[in-house]
């Protein structure tokens, strides 16, 4: 593919290779150690408490796999002292934090001065030759040679002599570094405003929940009276079983996209050989995992005519009386989720579970039947906007990887004015 995008061109005289790219004669290979300093972290003595005054952020890599791009604060903190006695360095503005152990390559830049445990590596750049910016996506690309790089018995941790002696090529001109990281950075700001729009459209779609689906707010145009039912009383439980193996199709219940096929959604067969066991369940019955409702494992099946599920998930039909789609809007909604956790049979000995007979004498409340296919297709279409919103969410990180892959290598150069 790289080469195809080179095709016609003449790299001798205007690329070279380094690490299986090819990169323009205008940038230059150097070791990391000399565009960056590299500064390790420090633990001060857990024993001394004058170590541990509110002054100084001290950055875990848990506060940095809980952050973005940016890191500002942290959960622990040290004082001057503790820092002083210990093998922790007080990072300038802008520095990369990156993990450099276990779970290595998460990075953050600090908008303030901060210090870190010795599970970092941190990279100061050394003015006029490497772009603090640039350097951060550019990590984003090597950390896999990081990982290959790393060793230990109690868990993988790079050395700060590898990282000194890792060799990278980037643009000579610090103007085309900046100017690299500066179209990245746009790409990031994108993503972050459209995860910001997801997230707000998914508490507004809660926040409707809790009052359309209770009747506290009613649609226009609908007034009619709602009842409570039993889910015993409006649904009846399926226990039919795959005996003859007619179905083939085996359906896993997972906590985010309700019922999927299992092989396809997992990759792997998670399932077992013999599904004669197996329950039957149809287009527009609803079925539940029975010890894990709980994370809200609960599904309707929709996209196929039939499916067969493990015989630990409970299988029912809604009747006629009632839509089944509205049904599963209630019992899939955040506020019955957190209500099974209080209904679990746990014991010591036994996973909790939540069986028909406990789940048929949950109530919910019903308004008319025309109303309640409104309300279904209503927050139907809101799940189908923010689906929609997450796709293109995918699209922008996707196109944002394409962009890194051929801006840091030079395949595509920026205008450096």
């Amino acid at each position: 593919m790289l080469m195809e995008k080179l095709k016609g061109t003449e790299i001798s005289e205007s690329f070279f290779s380094h690490k299986n790219r090819v990169y323009p004669k205008a940038w230059h290979k150097v070791r990391i150690d000399e565009v960056a300093d590299i500064v390790s972290g420090g633990t001060p003595s857990s024993y001394n408490l004058e170590f541990w005054r509110n002054e100084i952020p001290w950055a875990t890599p848990s506060d940095i796999t809980n952050n973005g791009k940016y890191i500002s604060d942290t959960e622990r903190k040290i004082s001057e002292q503790g820092m002083k006695n210990s093998s922790a360095s007080l990072l300038p503005i802008n520095s990369i934090l990156m993990c450099s152990r276990a779970s290595i390559g998460p990075r953050s830049l600090n908008t303030v001065p901060m210090t870190t445990n010795q599970g970092f590596k941190s990279f100061v750049c050394i003015k006029d030759k490497l772009d603090w910016n640039y350097f951060y996506y550019l990590i984003g690309m090597i950390d896999k040679d990081f990982k290959r790089l790393a060793c230990g018995s109690t868990f993988l941790e790079i050395s700060k002599g590898d990282i000194s002696k890792y060799e990278i090529v980037i643009p000579r001109n610090l103007h085309e570094q900046q100017k690299i990281a500066e179209i990245l950075s746009t790409w990031d700001k994108a993503i972050e405003l459209k995860e910001k729009l997801i997230e707000e459209k998914k508490k507004q779609k809660t926040g409707l929940m809790q009052l359309l689906l209770t009747g506290k707010v009613r649609l226009p145009g609908f007034d009619g009276e709602w009842k409570e039912e039993k889910i015993g009383d409006i649904a009846k439980q399926s226990t039919n079983k795959n005996s003859d193996n007619k179905i083939s199709k085996v359906l896993s219940c997972t906590k985010y996209n309700g019922l999927v096929d299992s092989l396809s959604y997992f990759g792997k067969q998670i399932y077992s050989d013999d599904i004669s066991k197996y329950k039957t369940v149809h287009k527009g019955e609803i079925c539940y995992a029975t010890n894990h409702i709980e994370e809200g494992s609960i599904g309707i099946l929709e996209e196929y005519d039939a499916g067969v599920v493990s015989p630990m998930y409970t299988v029912f039909k809604v009747n006629k009386e009632q839509d089944n789609a509205f049904v599963y809007l209630v019992l899939k909604s955040p506020m019955y989720v957190e209500y099974y956790k209080s209904l679990m049979s746990a014991s010591v000995n036994r996973r909790g579970s939540l069986r028909w007979n406990t789940f048929k004498n949950i109530i919910i409340n019903c308004p008319p039947i025309e109303e309640q296919k409104v309300l279904a297709d209503f927050f139907k279409q809101a799940e189908k906007s923010i689906e929609l919103h997450e796709k293109e969410l995918k699209a922008l990180k996707l196109q944002k990887k394409g962009l890194m892959q051929l801006l840091l290598t030079g395949i595509v150069r920026v205008n450096k004015t």
